[in-house]
């Protein structure tokens, strides 16, 4: 590990700035080959926690061959610049372009322009489940702020495709509000051509509640799993709703309806 900085981490002390770069670090499962890290800015350290003070805080980092278990990435950037009021700038990008997965790879890249009272939040997953193997993507965007400890707005987009369902999209913006201890989304509805799925739910202090609808999913949807000599044909549609604390599920009702569900040879022409 090497370093070096200047300034300090109290109200009056020239803002603080320095770099630090760091080889071959290991803890348990995690390591990362260099990680090279470069800041500037007025923090300062009040009624024991961390704030921003007079200059903008501004940060680089570069880490490459992250490791941790069978996730691997080969390089990883971060830059931020916020500043101390709530209407000062905003920037921030993240950069992960070779993700691997236990066989999945992915590219990944996020991008927040504005302040922090309002901001665009907007970024781009793109997938491929194995070698040779049909790839996905997710495109988001999301339109809100920070206000204390909380972040609330919209998502505007969440569309994307996989490799058993095609391509799918938001219908219409829908609530997101998320802090350390809670969140809510929705209602959201995506639609799947020709079908359309719905989501619900919020959580907080533990507590969670969720639902969701179908409507008009065609069964073919799943026959990637089923023998390449078999067609499923039909549709589902179906609710569900479900509650609980942490990990467990105290209370839920699921109804699903197949419509005109059956299986049949596949044509071997």
């Amino acid at each position: 590990i090497e370093g070096q900085a200047r300034g300090g981490l109290l109200p009056g002390a020239p803002p603080l700035a320095g770099r630090v770069t760091v080889r071959g670090l290991a803890v348990g499962e995690a390591a990362v080959e260099a990680l090279g890290l470069d800041f500037r800015g007025g923090l300062v350290h009040r009624q024991g926690e961390w704030q921003l003070h007079g200059e903008p805080l501004e940060l680089e980092l570069l880490a490459q061959r992250l490791r941790q278990g069978e996730r691997r990435a080969r390089e990883l950037r971060l830059a931020l610049h916020a500043g101390e009021t709530p209407d000062a700038p905003l920037r921030l990008s993240l950069a992960v372009p070779d993700l691997q997965l236990a066989g999945a790879g992915a590219r990944i890249a996020i991008d927040a322009q504005g302040s922090r009272a309002r901001h665009v939040l907007s970024g781009r997953i793109d997938t491929r489940l194995q070698a040779g193997g049909r790839p996905g993507q997710l495109v988001f965007r999301a339109e809100g702020g920070w206000d204390a400890a909380a972040w609330s707005g919209r998502l505007q987009q969440f569309d994307g495709s996989l490799r058993d369902f095609g391509e799918w999209y938001l219908q219409a913006p829908a609530v997101l509000r998320l802090s350390g201890t809670a969140a809510e989304l929705g209602p959201a509805c995506w639609a799947l051509s020709p079908a359309e799925i719905c989501l619900q739910g919020k959580a907080a202090d533990g507590q969670w509640q969720a639902a969701t609808r179908l409507a008009a999913l065609p069964l073919e949807r799943f026959e990637s799993w089923l023998p390449a000599r078999l067609r499923l044909l039909g549709r589902l549609d179906g609710e569900a709703r479900f509650a609980g604390r942490g990990e467990r599920v105290d209370e839920g009702r699921l109804a699903l309806t197949a419509d005109g569900a059956r299986l049949e040879p596949r044509d071997p022409r």
